[in-house]
């Protein structure tokens, strides 16, 4: 039986954006477990190397905005389309591998800023693409999807990361709060070497060959000579793409502010655990060794990805709505939990990251689906769930880090994290109640 030009692209198309937001999520994963390490590389300490979230955020929101304004307007063809898709993870795939090698903080924290940039350019136009193929409501399971193996890249980078780690913590009072902490410049530190590199680089390495791959594959398709599909495009949708139009919709620029503070606080969250679960599990009351830390940093993206998979077959079943309101209610319960029993319980502290992991995995793609029900996000608008997104990245893991390190703070990221489920609780509660007014 013959197959549909279009579900053919579908069927070349998917891996290649699955496989795109695999290595987003080993791009942007792969600090958590290894920034300990990144900082004694370049003689700093623990809650500055927080920053270097704080320089990928910011060239993330840069070029989300830059993507918005330019990706639709002047990528109009399939082929120009791909390549700048391909081009955006090449420029990754190149300053991945720079990273290990930076030696001093102001240059690693300007690699990340560059890579941070061509990560905003990838996500936000893979992004929109799935609504601009399948329409607001069709792309719901297709969006979750992509969000999925971003998860996905996050538990493998746990896992490709732990060959490479430290065997113990010893020493390790050189890269964590406390006694030592700013003398990590002067202190002697020894990393495995691996095929004549130390082990830590390798992968970064990895990492950026999967990039190289993946652009690889996108100009492939990009010269294949099948066409996009698109869902405005169709006689039968031309209206709803009429309609929907952002500025149409009244009291647009609220709905703008309001999702920009959805994300900001969203990916805050996400940011603090992202950035220091394994920092906590090292350093924090229960002093793990590296080994038991990054396990304990697989649970959490472990969980992450098995939340942001079950995403493709709830949304559904289940309006984007009630998932957001679940999944804020999972992050309150499992924030909960580790303010008052993770500095004693491992069993409490596992707990509480897996609750937190899938909880969290839901509210990045099903706020995208909830504002597609508002206004057409494959346009200018797209731009705001990144700028959210990653204004939360921004400033959140610094957060914790000044907080994990101030004097008797270990736990006080866990509070932050209760206090921001609390004010996510109340802001989607106005959101819906004006969403509803509408009707």
């Amino acid at each position: 039986m013959a197959v549909d030009n279009s579900n053919k692209w579908f069927y070349a198309f998917l891996p290649l954006a699955w496989a795109g937001h695999i290595g987003l999520g080993l791009a942007l994963g792969i600090f958590g477990p290894t920034q300990p390490y990144l900082a004694k590389n370049v003689g700093t300490s623990v809650d500055h190397i927080n920053f270097i979230w704080t320089g990928r955020s910011v060239g993330f929101c840069l070029t989300s905005v830059v993507t918005a304004l330019v990706f639709k307007k002047y990528c109009t063809k399939t082929w120009q389309k791909m390549m700048f898709l391909a081009v955006a993870e090449i420029i990754t795939g190149i300053f991945v591998i720079l990273t290990p090698w930076a030696d001093s903080f102001p240059l690693l924290i300007g690699i990340v800023t560059i890579f941070g940039m061509s990560l905003g350019l990838f996500d936000t136009a893979d992004n929109s693409l799935m609504v601009y193929m399948f329409g607001p409501k069709k792309s719901r399971p297709f969006t979750q999807s992509v969000h999925a193996f971003v998860g996905v890249g996050f538990v493998l980078g746990s896992l490709m990361v732990q060959p490479f780690l430290p065997e113990s913590n010893a020493g390790d009072s050189s890269v964590c709060p406390g006694e030592g902490l700013n003398e990590a410049a002067h202190v002697e530190y020894t990393y495995k070497i691996m095929a004549g590199l130390p082990s830590i680089n390798w992968p970064f390495i990895i990492i950026g060959v999967w990039h190289f791959l993946t652009a690889i594959g996108m100009i492939v398709l990009g010269f294949s000579g099948m066409e996009m599909p698109s869902f405005y495009d169709k006689d039968e949708n031309v209206e709803e793409k009429s309609s929907s139009k952002l500025t149409n919709v009244p009291n647009w620029w609220l709905y703008m502010i309001l999702v920009y503070i959805y994300y900001v606080l969203s990916c805050g969250l996400e940011g603090f655990f992202q950035s220091m679960t394994y920092t906590y599990g090292l350093c924090g009351p229960l002093k793990m060794s590296p080994g038991e830390a990054n396990i304990l940093n697989g649970l959490y993206f472990g969980a992450f990805v098995i939340g942001r998979s079950s995403g493709i077959c709830i949304s559904r079943l289940m309006s984007p709505t009630k998932i957001i309101i679940s999944s804020i209610a999972g992050c309150f319960i499992s924030s909960v939990i580790l303010s008052i029993f993770a500095p004693y319980h491992k069993i409490a502290l596992y707990m509480g990251v897996v609750i937190m992991g899938f909880a969290i995995a839901f509210q990045f793609a099903s706020g995208i689906s909830w504002t597609a029900k508002l206004f057409n996000v494959t346009g200018k608008s797209s731009f705001i769930f990144f700028l959210g997104g990653f204004s939360g990245f921004l400033s959140f893991p610094p957060i914790a880090g000044a907080i994990i390190t101030s004097d008797g703070g270990q736990n006080g990221f866990f509070y932050l994290a209760v206090a921001t489920t609390i004010c996510q609780a109340g802001l989607f509660t106005g959101m819906s109640i004006l969403a509803k007014s509408r009707k």
